[in-house]
């Protein structure tokens, strides 16, 4: 076939050698081997180290927050780009966003985003590494507090500007007329990455962040309450 004649080059996140090697022989490192926060640092250091620019899909908040710490300083010098949540989570969220900046008749100071899922004719599933990695995130959310002090201290330095209204995040269950159906607050990596990007728009050109939330909207009430309490008990269970 087309492949039979590229190469396979074996690399192992527990053997540095092999990651430098195998980051020296390309220019780009495209990572899709997750749970991050286990398999992702080892990957960044190697291309870091090499000058090879690096994408991930990962869905993390935690691992994309402290990559960006870790190495935003040494990978701006050398000129490489390394970016994570280019899936899913999170490009979607972010090409909304900055389609309302371009668009937006006024100053854009509130965004709230609904993510919808429809379910195919298997029904809805969810790949084991993805689950692995929502739980993981679950149960060390706490970790995000001292990451996100550390990101004012270090990368987020100008002050911010005063705000008449704050966007605050509704923690339960609730309906939106907006969505059309129940809604929970969406755990994943959409609202760190925007926040992000919006903190650093403010870092280069002075602009004022938009405050963001972000919602997932969920088949129905019951339902819901049933996988909401499955899911606590498997952070239980990870935790």
């Amino acid at each position: 076939g087309a492949l039979d004649d590229v190469p396979v080059i074996v690399a192992d996140v527990a053997n540095e050698e092999s990651l430098l090697a195998m980051a020296k022989r390309t220019r780009l490192v495209l990572n899709t081997v997750g749970p991050y926060r286990f398999y992702g640092r080892q990957v960044v250091k190697a291309c870091v180290d090499s000058g090879t620019h690096h994408i991930d899909v990962s869905g993390e908040p935690q691992y994309l927050e402290r990559m960006q710490l870790e190495f935003y300083d040494e990978a701006r010098e050398k000129g490489i780009v390394v970016l994570g949540a280019c899936g899913f989570d999170s490009i979607p969220a972010e090409l909304c966003l900055m389609y309302l900046r371009e668009h937006f008749e006024g100053d854009l100071d509130q965004v709230e985003s609904f993510v919808f899922m429809k379910q195919g004719p298997l029904g809805m599933k969810i790949n084991f590494g993805t689950w692995q990695s929502a739980m993981y995130g679950l149960a060390h959310a706490s970790e995000l507090v001292d990451l996100r002090r550390e990101a004012r201290e270090k990368l987020f330095t100008k002050p911010l500007p005063p705000r008449h209204t704050r966007l605050d995040r509704r923690n339960s269950l609730f309906w939106s007329d907006v969505a059309r159906g129940w809604c929970l607050p969406f755990l994943g990596s959409d609202r760190s990455v925007m926040i992000h990007s919006e903190m650093f728009r403010r870092q280069l050109s002075g602009t004022k962040p938009v405050q963001v939330q972000t919602y997932l909207r969920v088949p129905g009430f019951f339902s819901t309450t049933t996988a909401t309490c499955t899911m606590q008990t498997a952070v239980v269970t990870y935790a």
